[in-house]
């Protein structure tokens, strides 16, 4: 995040991999009732100003709440923070993050939430997608379904094919779509396309390509263990 620009990791070999799902601010000496895991916390270390057992004691209290990591502002009112703190953050492999004292609280604040909003939401948008499909299998449903949901999902238009390339099912996007946005038979047959998606059959990702400069496809392997059955093209 460009909020943490200039500032610095200050333990060694600490875990990086901790989950953010909170931050918060801790300006006082009973803070850690209220705290919950996996919180990002902020602080200038003002109410354990010159106690400097106390902030260690801070490090070992956030590391065994399981807060994601701690950032301090020492500038303002501790000047350096001491070596006896962050070596209680290494011992304890827990994040201690320097902040520059310009930084705003509720700038770091507004683009940590963003982060974990989005996240949060992209998870309930997956979840609904993979809710969607399981009703289609439950019910019974096969490719013609799959390739009409995933039209609806993506607005765009869907081509399930076998391995040789022979379809299975398609589906529009829009029934009233306009020409320029139908089914390109140049495309749907081409031998590039089909030479394309065999040459990266075992792609985890689409393959993206063009048609004339103006017709973008992408093209996705179906695998199912180390097999590929067949391609979804949109």
């Amino acid at each position: 995040l460009r909020q943490f620009r200039n500032s610095k990791i200050i333990t060694k070999n600490s875990d990086m991999n901790r989950v953010v799902d909170y931050v918060d601010v801790t300006e006082v000496p009973d803070a850690f009732n209220w705290f919950r895991p996996n919180t990002l916390v902020l602080s200038t270390a003002y109410a354990l100003r010159n106690d400097i057992e106390a902030q260690v004691r801070m490090v070992s209290k956030l590391a065994k709440l399981k807060a994601a990591a701690l950032c301090i502002k020492p500038q303002r009112f501790i000047g350096k923070i001491p070596e006896a703190v962050i070596e209680e953050a290494n011992k304890l492999n827990f994040p201690i993050i320097e902040i520059p004292n310009h930084v705003l609280y509720s700038d770091i604040i507004l683009g940590v939430s963003r982060l974990i909003f989005d996240k949060k939401e992209k998870f309930v948008e997956e979840s609904d997608i993979n809710d969607s499909f399981t009703k289609i299998l439950l019910k019974g449903g096969g490719f013609n379904e799959i390739a009409e949901e995933l039209s609806s999902l993506t607005k765009n238009h869907i081509i399930i094919e076998d391995i040789d390339f022979n379809i299975l099912s398609y589906a529009n996007a829009s029934k009233s779509s306009s020409g320029k946005y139908e089914f390109r038979n140049d495309v749907l047959f081409c031998e590039s396309r089909r030479k394309l998606s065999i040459n990266n059959k075992n792609s985890k990702d689409p393959v993206l390509y063009k048609k004339d400069n103006n017709w973008v496809y992408a093209t996705l392997p179906i695998h199912f263990g180390d097999k590929v059955l067949g391609f979804i093209t949109m």
